[in-house]
């Protein structure tokens, strides 16, 4: 199943998606897709425009099924419209999570149209993001705490650590809402701090909703 298509229910469909999208008022644009969702090949650096859930959306672009599909025409439809871009915050666990985002996007755009993609290259940001929260391996005591507070045998449940660091790079052309959360860290740009740097830099801590901001 493609992880990155968008689900159809009575409050989601794609078409209320792109709508969405295009509204003026959205400045932020989050995914949680996992890592086997972006279409993405990292040994060879290279975007699958041939995987089923892409080539449909170079068909029919108007009618995306994938969340870069969704991003690609609801773009388009701010950029015909004359309405500034969103900015793109990808929450997965994946290596300069931003960097692909914005490759798979840009990859996509243009090949449904050159003057799209060199927009999107030029003018839609891609903020690179991690977490910092470890999930240790699953113990018997593990099992045996699950076991007890549900009633349920999994042979495999997964814990995590009490910390968690969420750092994100400050790179919102349009603007952020702003608020308080200590596990949230604003940060300059990932890829030069490092790891390290990155989780113990504290320069201002934001608010990003989820999808919508």
């Amino acid at each position: 199943m493609d992880r990155s298509s968008i689900t159809s229910s009575p409050l989601t469909t794609p078409e209320r998606v792109l709508t969405q999208l295009a509204d003026p008022e959205v400045r932020i644009v989050s995914l949680t897709i996992t890592e086997g969702g972006y279409f993405y090949h990292a040994a060879r650096d290279e975007v699958q425009l041939d995987a089923p859930g892409l080539a449909h959306d170079l068909e029919d672009p108007s009618h995306p099924t994938t969340a870069f599909g969704c991003l690609v025409e609801g773009l388009r439809r701010r950029r015909s419209a004359g309405v500034a871009p969103f900015t793109v915050l990808s929450c997965d666990n994946l290596h300069a999570n931003g960097d692909v985002t914005g490759r798979v996007v840009t990859a996509l755009a243009s090949h449904i149209d050159a003057n799209l993609g060199r927009w999107i290259y030029g003018q839609v940001a891609f903020p690179n993001s991690m977490v910092d929260r470890i999930t240790p391996r699953t113990t018997k005591t593990d099992i045996g705490i699950v076991t007890r507070l549900t009633g349920l045998d999994d042979a495999w449940p997964v814990t995590c650590e009490p910390f968690s660091q969420w750092v994100i790079e400050d790179r919102f052309p349009k603007g952020r809402r702003l608020a308080v959360r200590s596990w949230w860290t604003m940060s300059a740009p990932i890829r030069t701090l490092g790891v390290d740097a990155a989780l113990a830099a504290t320069l201002s801590p934001g608010l990003v909703p989820h999808f919508l901001a």
